[in-house]
């Protein structure tokens, strides 16, 4: 198994650094235009880390879990970590390009320091880890000859076709930063209990064990996605090495005491009836297209690979691989939160324990002559081909940009922000990308349903009252303790002239009104 190269672990991790460095670089803008991006899927999401990141920054310690900034009928319950961080870095005084950007870079750089541990740990040379690290971070299916025959701009995003599992560099860790700031705790948790599994027990081991428990929690607070992937990894080895049983129940004890308190004190009153729920090929179904076809289009000829490596290796010994197996399962069975795209973040780890298999069969041709080089070389192409056209497309020159944020949409924020308290609940009819919370740090009574929903929250009643608020019930207004409400005129509503009447405009550009509701 051994692909020699000098020195290759010091060089993946320089390669890959630099490589995440030019791409946060390029991928996150704040200048005189606004606050740009060149990715979508970051310009969708990362509207809420700004959101949490500015409440850090601004409101008092007592106030950061008081209030949902998102929805007022809830309270705030999110795994926080990633936008911590941000949030001190941007109170020092750093620059919110800097302060977004570094924490980012940072969590790259120990993803490829996890990811080598990882490979390293499961017993592959570092040549190996290359392709592995290679396999992981480009993942994509057949999507790039949509691409090269111009279907699509992109080849790892094309509904029509049915291919929606995206490269994890550009669907995940990009725009995901709880995932990507959780992704070397999870990867160190992993490696760790492997590392245990395959040594006799001591009280190392136990030793171990009680520290990961500890690590359970912090991955709690950072991404509960990959906490849960953790879960059923622990599971799957609990089963395989059972008569260790005494360092599986140190885990246990461990990890239920920490994250038990981090539960109780944080997410208690979170509401999980809409998650967990059998949902077969429930993915599938959203894509709208066949089984076959999805996953013929989406894995492209990983999982044959897969396939060949479970009947022609001894790969179904590695319990990270049956592991892999495991989770790829239950993310087609079970949909784990309210929107089924989530269970992708399930996917991209059971993706990387499965290329263990990958990587042993290709490992194997590899070693039967110069023909199976050329042939494993193709075969890696062909592997990563979609994820590199999709990566450079974010990071090449003069690459497109999406606003989230304008200029102008800046200004009205610092404006607005000077004539309100952090603690004034603002109606809107603004769409995602909504200044008041993101830039103002001023909480909204409903943001975007999409979000919302797929937090598990109950969305309807707040709908509802916001409505009745829109359509003229001052009362509600009043007893909602509504301070401003912001319209956008771009987006349909149907205010009725006579609550505009009872309103004070205080604020207003081309596109937004801001309005007061006056205290008597």
């Amino acid at each position: 198994m051994k692909l020699r190269s000098v020195n290759v672990t010091i060089i993946l991790l320089i390669v890959w650094s630099i490589f995440f460095v030019f791409l946060w670089q390029t991928v996150f803008i704040v200048d005189e235009q606004g606050i740009r991006t060149t990715s979508l899927k970051l310009w969708s999401d990362w509207v809420v880390h700004l959101t949490f990141t500015h409440i850090f920054a601004e409101w008092p310690v007592n106030d950061w879990f008081h209030t949902n900034p998102l929805y007022a009928l809830e309270t705030f319950r999110y795994p926080f970590l990633a936008n911590l961080v941000s949030g001190l870095l941007l109170k020092t005084g750093m620059s919110l390009e800097s302060a977004m950007i570094l924490p980012s870079i940072l969590s790259s750089v120990l993803l490829v320091v996890g990811l080598i541990m990882f490979y390293r740990v499961a017993g592959f040379s570092s040549g190996w880890t290359a392709v592995g690290m290679g396999l992981f971070l480009f993942n994509g299916g057949m999507g790039f000859i949509a691409w090269a025959l111009s279907l699509s701009s992109t080849p790892t995003y094309v509904p029509g076709l049915g291919i929606i599992i995206q490269n994890f560099v550009t669907s995940e860790f990009i725009p995901q930063r709880s995932m990507l700031f959780g992704a070397f705790f999870f990867l160190l948790l992993v490696s760790a209990v492997y590392f245990v599994s395959q040594r006799a027990i001591s009280w190392q081991s136990h030793a171990i064990m009680t520290l990961a428990g500890i690590g359970a929690a912090v991955l709690m607070l950072s991404h509960m996605h990959s906490l849960l992937t953790f879960v059923m990894i622990c599971a799957v080895f609990a089963v395989i090495y059972w008569r260790a049983w005494r360092v599986w129940l140190t885990l246990l004890i461990s990890a239920a005491i920490a994250c038990g308190l981090v539960f109780a004190l944080y997410y208690a009153s979170t509401n999980v009836e809409r998650f967990f729920a059998l949902d077969p090929l429930a993915l599938v179904k959203y894509s709208r297209t066949g089984v076959v076809n999805f996953f013929l289009l989406n894995y492209g000829l990983f999982l044959p690979l897969v396939m060949l490596a479970i009947f022609r290796t001894e790969i179904t010994k590695h319990p990270l691989f049956l592991a892999g197996i495991v989770l790829f399962f239950l993310g087609y069975v079970i949909r784990f939160q309210p929107w089924i795209w989530d269970n992708t973040k399930i996917l991209t780890w059971s993706y990387l324990l499965l290329t263990i298999g990958v990587l042993q069969y290709l490992s194997n041709l590899w070693n039967k002559g110069t023909f199976y080089k050329t042939l494993v070389g193709a075969l890696i192409i062909l592997l990563c081909l979609s994820g590199t056209i999709e990566v450079s497309n974010i990071i090449r020159p003069k690459a497109d940009t999406h606003t989230i944020f304008s200029a102008e949409d800046i200004n009205i924020a610092k404006e607005f922000q000077a004539i309100s308290t952090h603690r004034d609940l603002v109606l809107t009819t603004l769409p995602p990308n909504n200044w008041v919370h993101a830039l103002s740090a001023r909480p909204v009574f409903q943001a975007y349903r999409g979000w919302l929903s797929s937090y598990g929250l109950d969305v309807g009643k707040g709908e509802k009252l916001a409505q009745r608020m829109l359509q003229g019930d001052y009362d509600l207004i009043r007893g909602a303790g509504i301070r401003f409400i912001v319209f956008d005129r771009f987006t349909p509503n149907d205010v009725q002239d006579d609550l505009l009447r009872k309103l004070k405009l205080v604020l207003q550009d081309d596109r937004y009104r801001v309005y007061t509701v006056p205290k008597s």
